[in-house]
């Protein structure tokens, strides 16, 4: 297919192109185009399209607009599609979407949303693009774009993935889109959701742009200050105090936390949705929002989480498998050593930085009425999961954020689970000094009747010579005489008489 100038037989074989594939993926591989075909009408639309030079000038917007939806289409595969990957074509597209020079009155048009989505695609297919689209002046305008894309959902959502993908592979551009209030757009992004204010539109729904603005919260957060203590696995905040962006994330944070009560239940309850809300709160310390986190020292929202982490675990882990971590469990396709660890790091950050939540959350974990009878990871109770869990031998993830949270919950740490479950996490961190001595201070904090070691009841040995009668003991002390004689007679290895007091 060759690129027509004369716009009114243009205008049909565009419409005809989009009605016959607009549900196809993968044009060449369906066969729908030969690879020559595609790559001709792609170089075409990119000639046409430049924005100061190209055939589009002869034609109107609504035209204009329906060639940029072909590229998109076509954009959809990248065998053949390589001659659109190029900053020239992306500084054009970025034009026609209302990111450069002029901004649009509104970003409702056909011919603006086409060329946001392709500005995304052509991203997602080659990454100096990316990186290209992250250092340029289009990149700033997205904050404009917002404010004339009213509630349209999928502006809203093209625009959100272009922040998102500017500022993760540009945190420069972090602290200029806080300065431009997005955290608080966002915010009110999510409320309308929540009121419903916001329909689907197109494939986009409500639910879509609510994950899509959570994955850039994520990333405008790392700019708030950093969690009191050690980051535990995406703990590593800057190390700038940024005290100054607090107030701009107030309202965000409180959308979040209204936005999660309002979710159904499901099973397991770490939800894909869910899992947004997770890593997108990961970030927040709790002291600057302490009254937003826990209003009027409410914990209700600790212990929404804490039941989402608790039935997830026993959805994945059925006793039945002894509840044993493994990579081959997996959650919404992601193995559970990945799916699993933001919400610990979120337990164990708010335990960590407060008070009361550690308090509660050590009432809920670490019950003073443990079964010390048994070793501790056996069991249906949580604490013998989150032991399990510690002393995993194949999930790094997993154990490691465990061991975090526990430590973050517990005092005395070791002396309620004994040294076996915590050596490997206190000599990671340095605090290993060794096994307690008998009778030493470290000793004491276990009774007499504890193993230091396994955390459980000491059990005595029994004497095998207790209730036998001195003709049983002759009989027994001669039957062993006799198997050292004659395993030192084979000359394997030379066995040593108890009952002969030249041994030593």
């Amino acid at each position: 297919m060759r690129l027509e100038r004369n716009e009114p037989k243009l205008s049909q074989e565009l419409d005809a192109f989009i009605t016959q594939n607009a549900t196809k993926m993968k044009l060449v591989e369906e066969q729908a185009l030969s690879l020559e075909s595609k790559t001709t009408l792609v170089q075409d639309l990119v000639q046409a399209l430049d924005y100061d030079n190209g055939w589009h000038q002869e034609w109107s917007s609504e035209t204009t607009g329906k060639a940029i939806k072909v590229l998109r289409l076509l954009s959809r595969e990248k065998l053949g599609f390589e001659a659109s990957l190029n900053p020239q074509t992306l500084a054009s597209l970025c034009q026609f979407a209302g990111l450069g020079d002029a901004v649009p009155d509104s970003y409702t048009n056909e011919l603006v949303l086409e060329a946001l989505k392709c500005i995304s695609n052509l991203q997602i297919h080659d990454l100096q693009l990316r990186d290209v689209f992250s250092k340029s002046a289009f990149a700033k305008n997205i904050p404009l774009g917002f404010k004339s894309s009213g509630n349209n959902t999928v502006a809203l959502y093209m625009l959100t993935r272009l922040l998102f993908l500017a500022s993760a592979t540009n945190q420069q551009l972090i602290p200029y889109y806080i300065s431009q209030n997005i955290p608080d757009l966002f915010s009110q992004i999510l409320n309308a959701i929540v009121d419903e204010k916001i329909q689907q539109q197109e494939n986009v729904t409500p639910l879509l742009l609510q994950h899509e603005i959570l994955k850039a919260s994520f990333n405008l957060s790392l700019q708030l200050p950093s969690h009191d203590g050690q980051g535990g696995l995406f703990g590593q905040m800057t190390s700038k105090d940024n005290s100054e962006n607090i107030p701009f994330f107030k309202n965000l944070l409180e959308s979040i936390l209204k936005t999660i009560k309002t979710l159904p239940k499901e099973k397991p309850l770490l939800s894909q949705v869910m899992e947004s809300y997770i890593n997108a709160l990961m970030n927040f310390p709790v002291k600057p929002f302490e009254n937003i986190w826990f209003p009027e020292k409410d914990l209700a929202i600790l212990d929404q989480i804490a039941n989402t982490f608790d039935d997830t675990i026993q959805f994945l882990f059925p006793m039945s498998k002894e509840g044993q971590p493994s990579e081959d469990v997996q959650l919404h396709g992601i193995g559970c050593d990945q799916a699993l660890a933001p919400i610990l790091i979120l337990l164990k950050n708010l335990a960590n930085e407060h008070q009361n939540a550690r308090n509660h959350l050590r009432k809920r974990y670490m019950p003073l009425d443990l079964d010390r009878n048994n070793p501790l990871d056996k069991g249906k109770r949580m604490i013998n999961y989150l032991v399990r869990f510690m002393t995993s031998l194949t999930c790094d993830n997993i154990r490691d954020c465990t061991s975090e949270f526990v430590f973050a919950m517990l005092e005395p740490f070791v002396g309620y689970l004994g040294y076996g479950t915590c050596a490997g996490f206190l000599m990671n961190r340095g605090l290993f000094t060794g096994l307690p001595q008998e009778g030493s201070k470290e000793a004491s904090q276990f009774g007499d009747n504890i193993d230091p070691i396994t955390g459980t009841i000491k059990k005595e040995t029994p004497n095998p010579w207790e209730g036998m009668t001195d003709e049983e003991k002759e009989r027994e002390a001669e039957r062993l005489f006799v198997l050292f004689d004659r395993l030192n007679k084979t000359g394997v290895f030379e066995p040593i008489n108890p009952f002969n007091p030249n041994n030593k």
